[in-house]
């Protein structure tokens, strides 16, 4: 997986399972102050308790370029870690039994995945042989067939696919910040946040997003809604008669929402 420098980490307290072996994604979460452990190259039993408690970490499975030792870059390295030749020579490779592991047993958001050969086939194999888990890519909208027959084909080994406009790059973090929102706890201030704007209680909204914000919930795109919904929550002050406090929410709106514009997608 792939994060462009640009996207906050704003997702779920789950393990991310990258094949880049550069420091861009130890990057962009210090530059968050957040704190990630990162798992260098293929510690079956640190990646194994990982899954299981959920931890906020790192695997970076093909090595770092500050170690050369897990570093998987040439085609004798990949032969060497995912085995060549038949299915049945493979069967006892100990790399490609663990991501054989993880693909069929958690569900996976590709981003910036090229999707190449090897995964695709390793991708089927797990769904041939039983995988219940789905899983999601994230790719640039297309017409084009040979893209179409790609997505189809991905399809067919529980890999679906989320579209998006090729010209539109930032709506990918609309992506990210959807997919946190939906593993939130029910009682969280995001969840809450979400809830009221559905129901229409926009100073209900304003209240948990605000929530969410100061207990350290960094992401451009609440940012963006809860500057949204001080407006909204601004003008049901206003409704209600309560003019003073309205038109100070709404000076403060005015000033939040050319700030958060900047640099968010808003879902609302």
């Amino acid at each position: 997986m792939e994060c462009p420098g640009t996207v906050p980490p704003a997702m779920p307290k789950n393990p991310i399972v990258s094949t880049n072996i550069d420091g861009v994604l130890e990057q962009v979460f210090e530059e968050h102050g957040l704190k990630l452990e990162v798992i260098v190259g293929a510690r079956r039993d640190r990646i194994r308790v990982a899954i299981e408690e959920k931890q906020r970490c790192l695997i970076k499975l093909h090595g770092d370029y500050r170690d050369q030792a897990d570093q998987i870059l040439t085609l004798e390295d990949y032969e060497r870690h995912y085995g060549r030749g038949s299915r049945a020579a493979r069967k006892h490779n100990p790399f490609l039994g663990i991501v054989q592991n993880l693909l069929a047993g958690n569900s996976f958001l590709f981003l910036g995945f090229g999707m190449e050969e090897r995964t695709k086939q390793l991708l089927k194999s797990v769904a041939e042989g039983g995988g219940l888990h789905s899983h999601w890519i994230v790719l640039p909208r297309s017409s084009r067939p040979a893209d179409r027959a790609r997505a189809k084909e991905l399809g067919r080994s529980n890999v679906r696919t989320l579209w998006y406009d090729e010209e539109h790059h930032e709506h990918i973090g609309a992506f990210l910040h959807w997919t946190t929102y939906m593993a939130a706890p029910g009682d969280s201030p995001l969840r809450r946040f979400y809830s009221a704007i559905e129901r229409g209680s926009y100073s209900a909204a304003l209240a948990a997003g605000e929530e969410a914000l100061i207990g350290g919930f960094r992401d451009p795109a609440l940012a963006w809604n809860v500057s949204a919904a001080t407006e909204l929550a601004a003008r049901e002050l206003l409704g209600e008669g309560r003019l003073t406090e309205g038109m100070q929410l709404l000076r403060k709106s005015v000033a939040s929402h050319e700030h958060a514009a900047e640099s968010a997608v808003a879902l609302m």
